[in-house]
């Protein structure tokens, strides 16, 4: 995909109008993004259920590389309890 095409896929144009093989790269990409992002849902579960040996987690979450920072963020999320928290009621 050329940098003119990213930026008009950024912008919101009509995916229709994108040569075929463009198109496939996006999908490709979304597929590999929606993997991701199971990814970090199924591992912040898993250590959210580990989390009373924090050690143990950190050193996990060192070790998870470039997905590391999304898995905390998650797992951060199930801790303080989610959007079910702040709300009064």
């Amino acid at each position: 995909m050329t940098p003119e095409q990213r930026s008009a896929v950024r912008a919101g144009c009509n995916l229709a109008a994108l040569p075929a093989d463009v198109r496939a790269e996006i999908e490709e990409e979304k597929r590999r993004c929606g993997e991701q992002h199971q990814e970090v849902q199924r591992k912040a579960a898993q250590l959210y259920g580990m989390r009373s040996n924090r050690l143990w987690v950190e050193r996990e979450l060192a070790q998870l590389g470039e997905i590391g920072p999304a898995v905390r963020a998650v797992l951060n999320k199930l801790i303080s309890g989610g959007s079910k928290r702040g709300n009064g009621n």
